[in-house]
């Protein structure tokens, strides 16, 4: 497991402490330097998890985090769990991580919850479901738990449920 604290980076199974050399307020730095950053870490490698709950990343932090977690030679290649929770999020930043699934074949469980999803981000995921062809390769568990979805936004979900192949929370 890896977490995002204060400004370092934590893998208390491997022994991992790094300093990040970035600015706390620089959010989608921060997530860049997690996701590059980890490359150089040889202990990094086989992290199957990464949980930058509460980091308040935004929209912005979480395309960078997809984008970097998604380019050629990056990270945490075995990489099963992202927790993305309670970083203010909104439909561009899940629609950006959802696509990360595209690339990320391993990736088994995505949680969003406690963002600010509502139903503009239960539109964002349908349309990255559509555009994918309807299929999320592993994908088996999608938490988008407390992010005010209406009835109406947990229909559409519904609707791609079968597309994602995975279990919504």
């Amino acid at each position: 497991m890896l977490l995002l604290e204060g400004g370092r980076v934590r893998c208390p199974t491997s022994g991992l402490d790094a300093a990040l050399d970035v600015l706390v307020d620089d959010d989608a730095g921060v997530v860049v330097a997690v996701a590059s950053g980890l490359g150089a870490d040889p202990r990094a490698a086989g992290a199957r998890r990464l949980d930058v709950s509460g980091c308040f990343i935004r929209d912005e932090g979480a395309a960078a985090l997809a984008a970097a977690l998604g380019a050629p030679g990056a990270a945490c290649t075995q990489l099963e769990t992202l927790i993305v929770a309670t970083n203010s999020l909104r439909g561009a930043g899940a629609a950006a991580l959802l696509g990360l699934l595209a690339s990320r074949r391993s990736l088994t469980s995505l949680s969003l919850r406690d963002n600010l999803l509502k139903d503009e981000g239960c539109v964002a995921i349908q349309r990255v479901v559509v555009e994918a062809g309807g299929s999320f390769g592993g994908l088996r568990s999608l938490d988008l738990s407390h992010n005010g979805i209406s009835p109406q936004g947990a229909r559409m979900l519904e609707e791609v449920g079968g597309g994602l192949g995975s279990k919504l929370v």
